[in-house]
């Protein structure tokens, strides 16, 4: 696990430190409320502000039930 914000606090900036710039990851989050969802992308996160096109990218929510293409 690269990243939990539990352990590591939940601010972007220490997400992206530990995340960035690594490829095939799989986020999982359950918030506060208790809703629990997530995604995958191949191509791994960046905090530049450029956009990263990645297909095989997706996201899915375990409250749902549903999958959804991260392009659309």
């Amino acid at each position: 696990m690269l990243y939990s914000g539990t352990k590591d606090g939940d601010s972007s900036k220490t997400f992206h430190e530990k995340c960035d710039n690594i490829q095939n990851q799989l986020v999982l989050v359950k918030t506060k409320e208790s809703l629990k969802f997530g995604g995958y992308t191949r191509i791994g996160f960046n905090s530049s502000n450029s956009s990263i096109i990645d297909k095989d990218a997706f996201l899915f929510s375990f409250d749902t039930m549903k999958y959804y293409n991260a392009i659309e």
